[in-house]
């Protein structure tokens, strides 16, 4: 049976405590086997100035909630009305990551892997919502790297760079007896030394020597 009370310390859940109260926090789905429980962090984290979007006792009802919103984190006991904790995080949506709250003893050799985060309890408060700005913290990173990827790099090059890098590297071949990493390399460094772009260093090459002696 998981109990919640013991991780509510006297003198630790004051203003002083609240670690990200005033930072933009995303949705938290609570979800614990006990009506009083799932009462009870939902309160308190309300209190605290945390948004809780939804909570239930069902892992069902938890995964309809959190395909509506989209993006978020679910705080839950190790098992739930209808299922267990695993089972809830396997078919949520990649958005969402998962703080279990459980003694020890009560997950059965559960790990922490990616997006899934765990908890002991007893636990202070002021450790439950440090813990919650960290997993915040490494979704911003992922989304941070997800738009990254997303968006055209600044070493993306149109067609006509790449001929003129092309062109520069065939003449450092013909010209030099170089190897096509070697010409891409003796690019690479007049591009450093020079401060430019490859393409631009590419370009100032055949502009400069042409078919003479390089």
């Amino acid at each position: 049976m998981i109990r919640l009370r013991p991780w509510i310390m006297a003198g630790d859940t004051g203003p002083g405590t609240v670690l990200i109260q005033q930072m933009h926090f995303p949705n938290i789905v609570v979800c614990f086997y006990k009506h009083s429980d799932t009462d009870l962090i939902r309160s308190l984290l309300g209190r605290n100035g945390y948004r809780v979007a939804y909570s239930c006792m069902s892992g069902a009802k938890a995964l309809e909630a959190c395909y509506k919103l989209g993006d978020g984190i679910v705080v839950c006991g190790y098992r739930l009305n209808d299922m267990l904790c695993t089972e809830l995080f396997d078919d949520l949506p990649e958005e969402f990551d998962m703080l279990m709250l459980s003694s020890p003893g009560a997950r059965e050799g559960l790990m922490p892997r990616q997006r899934l985060f765990i908890m002991d309890l007893p636990v202070k408060f002021s450790a439950f919502a440090g813990e919650l700005e960290m997993i915040e913290s490494v979704r911003e990173q992922r989304r941070l790297l997800r738009r990254r990827q997303r968006q055209p790099g600044k070493q993306s090059r149109t067609r006509e760079e790449n001929e003129y890098i092309n062109a520069a590297k065939r003449l450092l071949m013909e010209r030099r007896g170089f190897s096509e990493q070697q010409a891409h390399r003796y690019l690479q460094q007049a591009a450093m030394g020079s401060g430019s772009s490859l393409p631009e260093a590419a370009q100032k090459l055949i502009l400069t020597y042409g078919y003479e002696d390089i």
